[in-house]
């Protein structure tokens, strides 16, 4: 036991719970003693006093029992220390085993997901690729149906056009029929008693067989209406134009869709017929014979499309003039005719009509107007050959020429450039003259 000067311990540690294990171990090794106190300010140190007595009294008498319950506090602090120490070092080394185990893991957990990380790409790649061989068979379907479709479209465009063809066909045949039945010397005379003048006033045998023929040869309705609608800006606001050689009135309906008065005149009864059910104003007249009879500066436009060419020089050269003597000042004149620049032209497509009598060259029908007296003469070509039909190109696209023959390549080249425009030049041209 300490004397009383010794360290004393705090009055109030007992009712410490929280004191930690190496408090009471070092209270226990230096036998300290508990401090005695009061909270009473005027008798507390007569009882303190007083405690200090009894304690002195009392002490030898329970000395051995304090010494036993030393010993036992004591041991069991030493045992409490130790088992706490044991938990400590044990506490290290499971933090130490369970790092060792975690970094373990953790190792083993970075192999496993480097392994499926390279699983996962190879399995995405194989999806990309799948997904984009299903989309490249899918967009390729999709278009091998649409290239069916339209095909199917036009096919059946085709076959109704054909079938409208074949129906308006037969009916001219049958007036045909109806006519040579009637008539079987020739027909009667046409509406105005003028004569052709390369035939009689009323032989029209024949005249269902070129309408078979402009619908074969000539080409579709609509791919006329599209090629001659680059002549509506010299019509517009005109007021009666005249159609000559009106045939099956695509012209006409341009300009009915442009609302310009107009009409139409052709000696084949089939195209009058045809042009008449379709509501036009056509009349069966002889073309020189009709704009002879107009009053001077009564149209205001005058339009020929595959009409002086059946016309020998004389009378094209006559055409022009009544046509300028006819017209109002300001209008036009427009005549078209097929291009003899191009040679498939002149040798192969002109010579298809055989009532055809010779070409015009564009250079002498400018200058023909020229001196009529025309003004702001000028060619205007189109309908061009698809390059299809034309010779295929030396250089083109994904063709480059060799180094060494570069030069020669480029000459070839150009060779076949100027021969494609020799050969498959414009197929019509046409020759606008203003009064």
């Amino acid at each position: 036991m300490g004397d009383p000067g010794d360290e004393r311990i705090p009055a109030d540690f007992t009712r410490n719970p929280d004191t930690d294990l190496e408090t009471w171990s070092d209270i226990w090794n230096r036998g300290r003693e508990l401090d005695i106190s009061s909270h009473r300010s005027i008798i507390g140190p007569i009882i303190v006093l007083f405690k200090k007595l009894v304690r002195a009294l009392v002490r030898p008498a329970l000395a051995d029992l304090f010494e036993l319950q030393k010993s036992f506090n004591t041991v069991l602090i030493h045992n409490v220390n130790r088992v706490e120490s044991e938990g400590i070092t044990r506490s290290q080394e499971g933090e130490e085993r369970l790092l060792e185990q975690t970094e373990l893991i953790n190792g083993r957990s970075d192999s496993l997901f480097m392994v499926l990380d390279k699983r996962l790409e190879t399995l995405d790649r194989q999806l990309d690729g799948f997904a984009d061989e299903q989309a490249r068979q899918t967009r390729a379907g999709l278009e091998a149906l649409t290239a069916d479709y339209r095909g199917c479209v036009e096919q059946i465009n085709g076959l109704t056009r054909r079938l409208a063809e074949l129906r308006q066909q037969q009916f001219m045949i049958n007036r045909r029929i109806e006519r040579f039945a009637a008539f079987p010397e020739g027909d009667p005379v046409r509406d105005d008693g003028e004569a052709d003048g390369g035939g009689t006033a009323g032989d029209h045998r024949d005249d269902h067989a070129y309408y078979l023929f402009e619908n074969i040869f000539r080409g579709a309705e609509e791919v006329i209406l599209e090629r001659q609608s680059v002549y509506l800006p010299y019509f517009k606001g005109a007021e009666t134009v005249l159609d000559v050689g009106c045939g099956r009135g695509e012209f006409l309906e341009l300009l009915r869709r442009e609302e310009v008065p107009a009409y139409g005149i052709d000696l084949n009864e089939d195209m009058i017929q045809v042009c008449r059910e379709k509501g036009f104003d056509v009349r069966q007249a002889e073309a020189l014979a009709h704009i002879g009879s107009l009053p001077a500066e009564s149209l205001g436009g005058i339009f020929m499309a595959q009409f002086i060419e059946h016309l020998p020089a004389a009378s094209i050269i006559e055409a022009a003039r009544l046509a300028h003597d006819k017209l109002r000042p300001g209008g036009h004149l427009v005549m078209e005719t097929q291009n003899p620049l191009s040679m498939v032209v002149g040798a192969r497509n002109f010579y298809t009509d055989m009532s055809h009598i010779r070409p015009i060259h564009p250079e002498a029908a400018k200058f023909m107007l020229q001196m009529i007296g025309f003004q702001q003469v000028e060619l205007k070509f189109l309908a061009p050959f698809s390059p299809d039909e034309q010779l295929q190109p030396v250089l083109g696209e994904g063709i480059e020429p060799p180094v060494t023959d570069h030069h020669l390549f480029q000459r070839v080249a150009g060779n076949f450039e100027k021969i494609n425009d020799l050969m498959f030049g414009y197929q019509d041209f046409g020759v606008i003259g203003r009064k």
